[in-house]
């Protein structure tokens, strides 16, 4: 996955693009490699509507993309720039555009929590399912960075709360190992499969238990959670526990397996 880093917005005269862009350079817009591309996807980042506007108005196709396959609606969305994102599917930018990776507009932004980017994405028929190479998807993104208004918006609008990346590896787990205990709630509301396994056996509850969230521990196993589920290796989520010092979660595991607290 790339990332644009998030630039401070610097003030732009509203006619900038219009001294840049005079009369005479019509016939150059949208000439393969043409700076304007990459002004309208510089300008999208940051946030610049006026800009973008212009660019637009002066034949800059909303689907500029870099070299790389990033577009201007994907910069956009990932920095929350709504305005932006509003004025380039305007312009029939392709919502469900991709870069090499499969990487979209939504999963971008709901990889940021940009909750309004996300819905406006969705009500323009963004692919709430689709994938990156490795299976990530946008609920998964946005379950990792905790933004639980997204998770559930995502999964109104139809999102999978059991895809998983060729791995194995799904929301939940993602949930569950960086601690978000409200996402990891919700994605149980709406049935996430509570002792999914990657392929080496790995579940929800060995990644919280790895990491000593007590609650989250405390949650997948009032959800059902297998206490004694196992990786191919052997290894369980009370050895991953008890390597990190995780007393709390020791003593909670060990309540949840009668044969040994006996």
């Amino acid at each position: 996955m790339i990332f644009f880093s998030t630039q401070p917005n610097r003030e732009v005269p509203n006619n900038a693009a219009n001294f840049l862009l005079g009369p005479e350079d019509y016939s150059k817009v949208n000439t393969v490699g043409h700076e304007i591309n990459e002004a309208l996807i510089l300008a999208s980042e940051n946030g610049h509507s006026d800009v973008v506007q212009v660019l637009l108005e002066r034949g800059a196709k909303g689907n500029a993309a870099k070299h790389d396959g990033w577009t201007a609606l994907m910069a956009a969305s990932h920095n929350g720039h709504y305005e932006v994102v509003r004025l380039l599917l305007q312009t029939n930018a392709d919502v469900n555009a991709t870069e090499p990776n499969g990487w979209t507009a939504l999963m971008s932004a709901s990889h940021s929590g940009h909750y309004n980017v996300v819905r406006l994405l969705l009500e323009m028929n963004a692919e709430v399912n689709a994938t990156e190479y490795d299976g990530w998807t946008a609920l998964m993104a946005a379950s990792h960075n905790g933004h639980c208004d997204v998770v559930r918006l995502l999964l109104l609008n139809g999102a999978e709360v059991n895809a998983a990346k060729q791995s194995g590896w799904t929301a939940l787990m993602s949930a569950s190992h960086q601690g978000h205990c409200d996402v990891v709630r919700l994605l149980l509301e709406m049935n996430a499969e509570v002792n999914a396994t990657e392929h080496d056996g790995w579940t929800a509850l060995m990644a919280a238990s790895q990491n000593g969230l007590c609650g989250i521990v405390r949650l997948l196993l009032e959800k059902g959670a297998e206490v004694n589920a196992a990786k191919q290796d052997g290894w369980t989520a009370l050895m991953a526990a008890s390597q990190n010092g995780h007393r709390d979660v020791v003593t909670l595991l060990l309540e949840m397996k009668p044969d040994v607290a006996e």
